[in-house]
């Protein structure tokens, strides 16, 4: 208990601090308006300490103080609260003599209050919300003048901190006009595409970041047949629906009339892994297969649904928000319910195919193109056997393109050869860079040859200069093909491989199944490794016909001493199984996703050639 008496809670305290909150004046910087006030009444009233104090629930917080170095103490000691239950002033001339205040902290330690006058601050709404105080230490009076001096100078502050408060409250009602939908009270078009701007440049490349622009099927209609009030009253309800449904860091905004736009990210993720990527558009079309009930009655509607993604559709907010309102246009029937991905809707889009032709050809040669490694494992040692190099395309109109849209496309306009070209100098600068790096045998960088790569007549010219220009052993790279390039002309194709099997350079298999009649020339190929395609390994767990398929592959294979990489192996299961069937090499994101070439150096620099399985939870 306490030989003191803290100022009893007024009945009106919640709205007061309600008030209070509103103003938005605690911890904001000192102001030499204040300031100025202070420093006149102190000298005007011959007092050492002059203060603006405002009581919060558990302290007084001083805006402005003239006298003393505190800025603040606890509510419980202070003099101001009291002043606040007061109707206008509030006055101490001794506090030896107060019982309430004789034995208080401020009273008789630092900074020894005698005397005390506070006038009452009141906020907009008439609430009290702290003080306009004056202290002396030393007893003493106010003459009546004096006492209208301090009631004149809280006037002053009161209409200032009013002021603030109108000005406030004028710029958020501008915000709000200028950012908000009057209607359903959600962000609009610029202030959506103002926070997708800011998420894209703040999240990195392993970040996901997307738009699902959504669509109110035959909206028009409804509105002819109900009437404007009735279809508000529907995209009211279509706008607490979405907020319901998304997180709530995520961005629900109304863009005009029945359109929608979720915003939402994922953290180090891709269109191919991510799991909020590939789940909440359906999730935001399945919200609307219950009925809005208005008026007591049902209405059931469809909704359409466009989703574009960053950095892989694009890196430039409009263009992103203008690539999911494309997609959800793409719908088939105009009256149902579907969900478009941008990546899936531009794969056959002649307007996109051009688009990528003339973007490739601007960039060609420059550093829109790089280069990650995948390490490929040895399935029984788990030590680090050779790297995939897995070519990427990012440029600031397009943001990443998928390899697999971007490689069509040039091999389509012939472009791959030069494309292809700068892949195998680029691999083999780096594998000079690695070599030295280990005591054994060099880890060799596999790159992948595209068919027209693989038919060309100076194919073994262009593969015994590179390795002369960079001082490379033949080792130190392997050639990757699939079936269907071989399958081209497998005449051609064997002769080559046969010619630039004689420089020292080992050929891979690619997709190895996928084609046709693979058994019958595989002992034909000068190959002694294939890859088996992800496809198969898929679902070898699961189904017991893929999992004998698989492990008749491999003892095949086994037969022929030819070595089995099995792809895209990302759980355990999947890697006992491989193993049990006598798999050599593994290839995922079991062991890794592709790497950069720095992520790389900074392993091998460590002696870090052993890789552990690591399961990522789906």
């Amino acid at each position: 208990m306490t030989d003191y008496s803290p100022a009893p809670l007024p009945s009106f305290e919640q709205e007061r601090l309600k008030e209070l909150t509103e103003l938005g004046i605690l911890d904001t910087q000192p102001e030499a308006r204040f300031d100025r006030l202070i420093e006149f009444i102190s000298a005007l009233l011959n007092v050492p300490i002059a203060l603006i104090s405002l009581i919060d629930d558990e302290r007084q917080w001083f805006k402005s103080a003239c006298g003393i170095d505190a800025k603040e103490t606890p509510r419980d000691i202070s003099f101001c609260g009291h002043t606040i239950l007061e109707q206008s002033i509030f006055i101490v001339e001794d506090t030896l003599k107060d019982p309430r205040f004789a034995k208080n902290p401020l009273v008789t330690e630092n900074p020894n209050i005698r005397f005390y006058a506070g006038a009452v601050l009141r906020g907009p709404s008439g609430q009290p919300i702290g003080s306009c105080c004056v202290i002396d230490s030393k007893p003493r009076t106010l003459s009546e003048q004096e006492q209208q001096y301090l009631l004149q100078t809280a006037k002053i502050i009161e209409s200032q901190i009013k002021h603030d408060y109108e000005v406030k409250k004028i710029y958020q009602a501008a915000v709000s006009t200028a950012y908000y939908d009057p209607l359903t009270g959600l962000p609009n078009k610029p202030l959506l595409l103002d926070r997708l701007k800011q998420l894209i440049s703040a999240y990195s490349e392993q970040d996901l970041v997307f738009v699902c622009a959504v669509d109110i099927c035959r909206f028009s209609d409804l509105n002819t047949a109900k009437g404007k009030e009735f279809g508000d009253k529907v995209l009211e309800i279509v706008a607490k629906r979405l907020n319901r449904i998304v997180d709530e860091s995520f961005t629900v905004a109304r863009l005009e009339s029945d359109k929608f736009a979720v915003l939402a990210f994922e953290a180090e993720s891709s269109p191919f892994e991510a799991s909020l990527y590939k789940s909440l558009p359906p999730a935001i079309s399945a919200a609307f297969d219950r009925p809005l009930i208005i008026n007591n009655q049902k209405l059931h509607i469809n909704v359409r649904v466009g989703v574009a993604c960053s950095p892989h559709d694009s890196n430039l907010a409009p263009v992103l928000l203008e690539q999911a309102l494309m997609c959800k246009k793409l719908c088939a029937n105009n009256s149902h319910s579907c969900v478009i991905y941008h990546s899936d809707a531009t794969d056959e889009n002649p307007s996109r195919r051009y688009e990528l032709e003339q973007e490739l050809r601007l960039t060609l040669g420059s550093d829109a193109f790089s280069l990650v490694y995948q390490p490929i494992i040895n399935a029984q040692t788990k030590e680090l056997v050779c790297l995939e190099a897995l070519l990427r395309w990012r440029t600031p109109r397009l943001g990443n393109v998928r390899p697999d849209e971007f490689i069509s496309v040039a091999e389509d306009t012939g472009l791959i050869i030069q494309l292809g070209n700068w892949v195998l100098d680029q691999a083999c600068k780096q594998a000079k860079a690695w070599l030295g790096l280990r005591e054994k045998a060099p880890i060799p960088i596999t790159i992948n040859l595209a068919s027209l790569q693989l038919m060309q007549p100076n194919l073994v010219s262009t593969i015994s200069e590179l390795l002369a220009a960079h001082q490379l052993p033949a080792n130190c790279i392997q050639l990757e093909v699939t079936e269907s390039s071989i399958l081209s002309d497998i005449d051609n194709a064997i002769s080559n491989m046969r010619k630039v099997s004689e420089l020292g350079v080992n050929f891979l298999l690619d997709d190895f199944g996928t084609g046709y009649s693979s058994l019958s020339y595989l002992r034909k190929l000068p190959t002694k490794k294939l890859k088996l395609d992800k496809s198969f390994i898929t679902d070898i767990v699961e189904d017991q016909d893929a999992a004998i398929l698989v492990h008749g592959i491999i003892s095949l294979c086994n037969c022929l001493e030819v070595d089995v990489v099995a792809e895209g192996v990302e759980t355990n299961k999947q890697l006992e199984l491989l193993e049990l069937f006598g798999c050599d090499l593994i290839q995922g994101y079991l062991f890794s996703k592709p790497l950069s070439a720095q992520e790389i150096s900074t392993r091998f620099a460590a002696g870090q050639f052993i890789f552990t399985p690591h399961e990522t939870e789906s």
